[in-house]
């Protein structure tokens, strides 16, 4: 009820609004209105002649719209946010004349729009559309940036000046709290240390900086803060950053030119490599050299690795690697030689981190060309070195892998390409990927992993910075400007301080920053930075407390696939939560699909198989394993995800080179494509999957995945349609007793289509069965000739490479010049090896045969057999073709699938770039995709965005479709047996229903829950409720509305539907959020 209305005689659409006092008698409103001005009047104030209040005063100044305004009584000041970046602050006297209309204050320092802003007592707080809330003083200075919400915008913003606390909500659906009391005199503090003054401390005046060497050119960091800092004359100081006293540690000549230095964990010793290819073993209390050995008499000591206290690993030349034990035995310190091992072939060929596994059955390392290998632990009783039982050549790239690290059941590696990886070893001492991260766009420069409670930092260099970075919170605890990574340096990290010590310009800096903690408490946790564009429903698993989860994956703009759990109490409030966080799509996630997996397990655990499509025509499978039980704590430890294989662009720097390339060939293809749909059929009879994407190009495509041996084929593709396809489904149906997949499309032209992909699917069945038998019937002979060749070449690795085709064998081999002349000088009576590498020569001395199975070889997928030096092979497999990244400098293409189960090296004499599956084909001996059986013409007006299928019968089925017409269109249609060899199936429309207002927007959603029941979503925030009655004695198909629902989110983009235990239904609704319904058993029936 409206008791009085008053208005101002400024008549404008009005942008935000503050009141000022606390009765209708002293009230005053501040407003903000479009012409980029605050407009000041009172209800009480003077009135025109049309009874307006008149304006006290207008505060100009802002450029742009203003989105929210302040009053801060006490100080009586005045503050705006606006479109222009800017916070304007006012003096705004109550009761007085309002004298000047410029603001006092302009603060400039957000990225982008401001939204919200608060006037305290000491500081200014704002928030704004670059997710950053930042703290200001009264001079305009920026105090502190506190960011960790994901993607755009924080929306909501209040402030406990009493507790000094600020609580934001952002776009990323989640609430974080910030302190006020801050230190304000900076991050950290930087101490230069006095070389030359402890140089004259330790050795005397006559010992001067500039004339004898005393240049640092390596330092260790220990925990008790002592510095040791190596000299280029070999000499090494000690320096104590609490007593700052030096000491001299150790001197020896050896180190003048070229050393390698790293402490052990419990900073007791150090371990130094020489150029003369020693191993030198130093006690860091008295510098005693406890230990000393020639290992490397031909060559320097590459690098020293410690794994723990007990173990020391070193590389030196050929890839050699010994690990050495470290013993305590009668107060004396024993060090002896435990194994040799070898590691496969590159250019930079050292080790470069090491850890161990638990146990000691084994241990991974990283070397300095990007791969981590997998060893045992049990040194063989033989001469020669042991070799990896599995690797992952260049995971990391080229740029090196930087740390190794086991934690809680899983192996870690960070590298130099801005990613870290998760790895567990399964049973068969397989090193096998499960997730790859990535911290936060242009943070490349991954130096150290560190496990703190439960929060993850991550160590690096970005930019000219050094950064430690919290990922668990999303902010960076730490950074400092030192000039990059190439530099001697070492930290220390503690739950009370953080120290970096580094060298530049000749001399040592410290910086130390005193209670280097996250900033933040996550008071709910982030879902998705951007609008959620998929989601689908995986599975569910009773809670031990008596609830039941339910998980779905979301997929959005932000490029993430969050697995998220739904925990469903009853009679209570539904919580959503993401448990895992994937980050290999590099454009937008479009759409998701799943199904069981194939993989029968011994236990009762549920695993699915998710797919996910999206720019930059990429795909991406992943299993998710689901516990049967589980307590709500151990939930997220519970569930495991493992990244099985994908095709397309994994960065952007890789598809830069790699569009060079097609460029250069007139073979360039549309970088803005995007996979729209995707949508998978599993049978029971088959362990193979089928894959159907709609294509933003007007093209669908046929894949094929195998969950055994991780293989993502292409296999065939239509037709251009001159459209956007923007949704499909896929559905076995029974007709005439065979089954028939049939796949229904839907695009930009309103146009619906199905396909018979019958003849696709048998191809697909019976071609790789073909390439089977081919592979497991030439592989004998492959392993006879490579052993005769052995048993009088035992001094060459040789390695063979199966590549499939869907016709016959042609067998190639290839030589460098020096192998041949070496095998024709050494064995004159053995035929000359034929060389077919087109003039092209290698260096190494490696026999390479090939045998080429001619024909497709479809978006650059080929089939590998990989004959090992016992004999035996590897698991067939397909993996992606090479590119750029793959190829090392010498020319040598390297395997970098997540699947590599072998260590060898592919010496081709030339980098062979990478080509998309429709580039590379031949189209005669491509698998043909599915014949057009019918179409509706003009079933919407424009773009079909959802499609629903409901089988009544062997041959009758529901068809919905929704589109951007806001219109629902439901079909009754029948498909028949024809008899004909080229259409096999023919449809006939017995009746439509079109709802042409079904909703205000663009319908986004559709799923049938029976034969009577369709639900819809739309972008108009509706959840409605149709209910059919199938067409009997002449009647037509009638379709009613049973019942319609508000959605609370907006921007409503996808549906997901399951039934729980008891069978009541449950929705998922995406967008800018989720949003769950639950649907009553009883009530599903009733509204059916």
């Amino acid at each position: 009820m409206c008791v009085q209305s008053v208005s101002c005689e400024e008549n404008c659409i009005l942008y935000s609004a503050h009141f000022i006092g606390d009765t209708w008698c002293d009230l005053i409103l501040a407003a903000g209105v479009v012409f980029n001005e605050v407009v000041v009047w009172s209800p009480n104030g003077l009135k025109n002649s049309e009874g307006r209040s008149l304006v006290q005063g207008r505060l100009k100044g802002h450029e742009g719209v203003i989105f929210n305004i302040y009053f801060n009584i006490e100080k009586q000041k005045l503050c705006s946010v606006s479109d222009d970046r800017t916070i304007r602050v006012w003096n705004l006297q109550i009761g007085h004349i309002i004298s000047s209309n410029q603001p006092e204050l302009t603060l400039y320092g957000h990225g982008a729009r401001v939204w919200d802003a608060r006037l305290l007592a000491n500081v200014i707080v704002s928030i704004g559309e670059d997710a950053c809330c930042l703290i200001w003083d009264y001079s305009g200075n920026v105090l502190k940036k506190f960011t960790g919400h994901k993607g755009q915008n924080i929306w909501s913003l209040t402030v406990n000046e009493r507790l000094g606390l600020v609580i934001t909500g952002g776009g990323d659906a989640s609430i974080r709290l910030w302190p006020l009391d801050f230190k304000t005199k900076g991050d950290y503090i930087t101490e230069t240390l006095d070389i030359e003054a402890g140089v004259k401390s330790v050795l005397g005046n006559e010992r001067s900086h500039d004339d004898s060497g005393f240049v640092p050119r390596l330092l260790v960091f220990l925990k008790n803060q002592d510095i040791l800092i190596m000299m280029q004359n070999g000499t090494v100081l000690g320096y104590n950053l609490c007593s700052k006293e030096w000491r001299c540690v150790l001197q020896n000549d050896e180190f003048q030119s070229y050393c390698v230095m790293q402490e052990s964990p419990d900073q007791s010793h150090v371990a130094v490599g020489s150029i003369k290819g020693s191993i030198w073993l130093y006690s860091v209390d008295n510098g005693v050299c406890l230990f000393k050995e020639d290992v490397y008499s031909d060559c320097k000591v590459l690098s020293v690795c410690w794994a723990t206290e007990n173990d020391l690993f070193t590389s030196g030349p050929d890839g050699k690697v010994i690990w050495w034990k470290i013993r305590n035995q009668e107060d004396q310190v024993k060090m002896y030689r435990f194994g040799d091992f070898i590691l496969p072939y590159s250019r930079h060929r050292w080790v470069t981190s090491v850890s161990l596994l638990p146990g000691e059955s084994g241990f991974v390392c990283g070397d300095k060309r990007g791969s981590v290998f997998l060893y045992r632990g049990q040194p063989k009783k033989k001469a020669e070195p042991q070799e990896p039982c599995h690797s992952h050549i260049a995971v990391h790239g080229k740029t090196g892998v930087s740390h190794i690290h086991y934690h809680d059941g899983f192996t870690y590696s960070a590298g130099r390409n801005g990613t870290y990886c998760k790895y567990t070893v399964t049973e068969g001492w397989n090193l096998q990927l499960v997730n790859t991260f990535k911290v936060y766009k242009g943070f490349d420069w991954l130096e150290r992993l560190v496990f703190q409670d439960s929060d993850l930092l991550v160590m690096g260099f970005h930019s000219a910075d050094f950064v430690v970075h919290n990922v668990t919170s999303n902010e960076s605890i730490m950074k400092v400007t030192c000039g990059g990574g190439h530099r001697s340096w070492g930290v220390t990290h503690s739950s009370r301080r953080t120290s970096f010590a580094y060298i530049k310009t000749k001399q040592v800096f410290v910086c130390t920053m005193n209670d280097a903690q996250k900033s933040q408490v996550i008071l709910k946790p982030d879902l998705h930075g951007r609008v959620i564009r998929c989601i689908t429903y995986l599975g569910q698993t009773e809670l031990v407390e008596g609830a039941e989860c339910a998980v779905l994956a979301t997929g959005s703009e932000d490029t993430l696939v969050n697995i998220n759990a739904i925990i469903l109490s009853p009679g209570k409030p539904c919580r959503v939560f993401p448990i895992h966080h994937l980050q290999a799509h590099i454009s937008v996630v479009c759409s998701l699909a799943c199904c069981p997996s194939t993989l029968q397990t011994e236990d009762e655990n549920q695993s699915v198989l998710l797919f996910s499509s999206g720019g930059r025509v990429t795909i991406h499978v992943w299993r998710v394993t689901l516990p049967s039980r589980s307590t709500l704590e151990a939930f997220e430890k519970n569930v495991c995800v493992e990244h099985l294989a994908f095709f397309g662009t994994v960065d952007n720097s890789t598809r830069r080179r790699h569009l060079k390339k097609l460029k250069e060939s007139n073979k360039e293809p549309d970088p803005e494509t995007r996979y729209m749909d995707v949508k998978v059929l599993r049978r029971k009879t088959d362990d193979r999957i089928s894959i159907f994407i709609a294509g933003s190009d007007g093209v669908l495509r046929l894949f094929s995945f195998c969950e055994l041996t991780r293989n993502l084929v292409f296999l065939s593709k239509s037709a251009s349609f001159q459209c956007c396809f923007l949704s499909l489904h896929i559905e076995d149906l029974l007709s005439g007793g065979e089954v028939t997949p049939l796949l229904c499309s839907g695009g930009t032209d309103g146009t619906v289509r199905f396909f018979d992909m019958t003849s696709s699917v048998r191809s697909e069945t019976s071609n790789i069965r073909t390439d089977t038998s081919n592979i497991r019937s030439e592989t004998p002979n492959i392993r006879s000739e490579i052993s005769g060749i052995r048993s009088e070449t035992s001094n060459i690795t040789f390695e063979a490479k199966m590549e499939v085709g869907p016709n016959n064998i042609v067998g190639n081999i290839r030589t460098d010049k020096l192998l041949e002349s070496e095998i024709s000088s050494q064995f004159p009576s053995k035929r000359a090896l034929p060389d077919n590498s087109n003039g092209d020569r290698t260096d190494s001395f490696q026999l390479r045969m090939e045998l080429y199975l001619s024909g497709n070889c479809s978006e650059g997928e080929k089939q590998e057999t990989v004959i090992h030096k016992d004999g035996t092979s590897s698991q067939e497999r397909i993996v992606s073709s090479f590119e750029p990244d793959n190829i090392n400098q010498e020319g040598n293409a390297v395997k970098m699938s997540d699947d590599v189960r072998t260590c060898e090296i592919e010496t081709t004499g030339k980098k062979i770039p990478r080509q998309l599956s429709e580039i590379g084909c031949n189209n005669e001996s491509e698998i043909q995709f599915g014949d057009v059986i019918y179409s509706i013409q003009e079933a919407h007006q424009s773009g079909i965005n959802s499609l629903a299928v409901k089988q009544l019968s062997d041959d009758r089925l529901l068809f919905a479709s929704g589109g951007d017409d806001n219109s629902v269109t439901v079909h009754l249609l029948e498909f028949r047996r024809t008899g004909v060899k080229l259409c096999n199936l023919k449809a006939v429309v017995h009746d439509s229903n079109c709802q042409k207002f079904a909703h205000a927007a663009q319908i986004t959603g559709l799923c049938f829950l029976d034969t009577n029941t369709l639900i819809s979503c739309s972008v108009d925030q509706r959840f409605n409720i149709w209910k059919f009655q199938l067409p009997s004695s002449g009647n037509a198909l009638k379709v009613a509305q049973s019942s319609c629902n508000f959605i609370c989110i907006a921007d409503i983009s996808g549906l997901a539907a399951w039934k729980n235990r008891q069978g009541d239904y449950y929705f998922a609704i995406s967008g800018q959020g989720i949003q769950i319904i639950h649907l009553e058993k009883r009530v599903a029936s009733s509204s059916s």
